[in-house]
């Protein structure tokens, strides 16, 4: 039965229960567990998006609070205690790619436990495909895209149909039962006005140390900026940020680290721009106002593409604290990068490596194997260079051909999907004709057993 037929509109404040999904945060790369508190520790960064989303419905006078479940197997018994103490409303989850499976399942335990708790989901899988999320008797609706002001606009229609049909970015189902897909809503031009990201809900969750160990205290993340010009083929993130880059204040990013380091006591950060120096200009403000607000007390890492730093950008990372630089090698292989649309050769991202080390700066690489007409060959050079001393620690990844990735459109003529037996029915995993998964999951086993370098540690 759909929602709106036992809803009744509920007095504001709402009280809304964020669920941290360990299949979203082992997909984010974040996959570095150890039994400790609330059975994240060792995660990389607690998951940034959630946070905003926390903040700009706690901005509208909303109450928020959040839960990790680790697994389909955790969801009965973590979710009942979360919702017998908090007795949430709306219940939400980001979706990446394959999780369609455990969204269903956790929604269906939050109806048994309350059948009037609302529940929405979002992320870059929701958004692609909110027909199949919707598909789910107990899913609510669906917030496509960017999603702090249409949880927020949702927050303030519910519990009335006429009003949600004006909320743009929102998917749902009617009380006839039938799917409705609003427009899109544009993304926020100012990001500047959107309220500081609420790392408070994870208060109760430890997510101290990861690979990166020589960084004095656990991290917290930081977004100075959203968006990708780029067009990668392998890559989907514009179902989301569509392409366009916005960026935050220099100042606004200084506040926030401020704010970390004076409520949490947390002095090292980590970066989630896509591409951190895209804007040189900026960089060159935002580092020096770091180092002056950070008094050497700050160290941080980010990301970037070797056709967006010179000598003197590195130098002014290095000057502002920043003591990892990672770069999206991706292949070993010209020929492979022209296939993914980099926009690079090898010799530009080696020669940008060079670069960084010339400015004392330790270097981070992502790598990816199992690409659409990649040979047996490509791969082994891949790994080969993965394995060099060229960089302080690796990641390596196998493709997968998400929904929203140009790649996408012919991986059934390039490859062919397998279920995964690691991750049962979390996701497929993808193959390109002319490989074994057993001979990718080789290699990858291969480049992780030498991630880390001695001379990062």
């Amino acid at each position: 039965m759909p929602w709106l037929h036992y809803c009744v509109k509920p007095v504001i404040p709402f009280k809304i229960l964020f669920i941290v999904s360990g299949t979203f945060l082992e997909k984010s790369g974040c996959f570095f567990f150890r039994e400790k508190k609330t059975d994240v520790s060792d995660l990389l960064t607690p998951p940034l998006g959630i946070a905003y989303l926390a903040a700009e419905a706690r901005r509208a006078g909303h109450l928020v609070s959040a839960v990790y479940i680790g697994a389909a197997g955790e969801i009965e018994k973590k979710l009942s205690g979360a919702m017998r103490n908090f007795k949430p409303d709306v219940l939400g989850v980001t979706c990446l790619a394959g999780d369609a499976d455990f969204t269903a399942r956790l929604f269906a335990a939050a109806k048994r436990i309350n059948p009037r708790v609302f529940t929405v989901c979002g992320g870059p899988h929701a958004t692609v495909r909110p027909e199949l999320y919707l598909c789910c008797p107990h899913t609510d609706a669906v917030v496509r895209g960017e999603g702090e002001l249409t949880l927020r606009c949702l927050l303030e229609a519910l519990g009335d149909e006429a009003r949600l049909h004006s909320v743009k970015g929102l998917s749902f189902k009617n009380a006839g039962g039938a799917q409705v897909h609003n427009p899109r809503r544009p993304l926020v031009r100012r990001i500047n006005s959107l309220a500081p990201p609420a790392l408070d809900i994870y208060a109760d969750m430890d997510f101290t140390g990861g690979p990166y160990k020589d960084f004095r205290s656990g991290f917290s993340p930081i977004l100075g900026a959203r968006g990708c010009p780029f067009h990668c083929a392998m890559c989907g993130t514009h179902s989301i940020w569509q392409h366009i880059f916005r960026s935050h204040s220099p100042d606004r990013v200084v506040r926030e680290m401020k704010t970390a380091a004076d409520r949490f006591g947390v002095h090292s950060f980590m970066f989630l721009d896509e591409i951190f120096t895209l804007d040189r200009r900026r960089t060159l403000r935002l580092c020096e106002k770091i180092q002056r607000a950070g008094e050497g007390q700050y160290r941080w890492f980010c990301q970037t593409r070797a056709d967006c730093v010179d000598a003197a950008v590195l130098r002014a990372l290095k000057a502002a604290g920043c003591v990892y630089v990672n770069f999206g090698i991706e292949s070993a292989s010209d020929r492979l990068l022209r296939v993914i649309k980099k926009g690079m050769t090898v010799k530009q991202n080696l020669s940008a490596v060079r670069l960084a080390r010339r400015a004392g700066l330790k270097v981070s690489a992502s790598f990816m194997i199992g690409l659409p007409t990649e040979t047996p060959a490509e791969t082994r050079m891949t790994a080969k260079l993965a394995k060099s001393r060229d960089f302080d620690y690796t990641g390596i990844a196998s493709f997968i051909p998400f929904e929203g990735c140009e790649l996408a459109a012919d991986s059934g003529r390039t490859g062919r999907f397998l279920r995964s037996r690691r991750t049962g029915d979390r996701r497929k995993i993808w193959v390109p004709h002319g490989h074994t998964a057993a001979k990718l999951e080789a290699v990858y086993r291969e480049v992780n057993a030498v991630r880390m370098r001695p001379a990062a540690l």
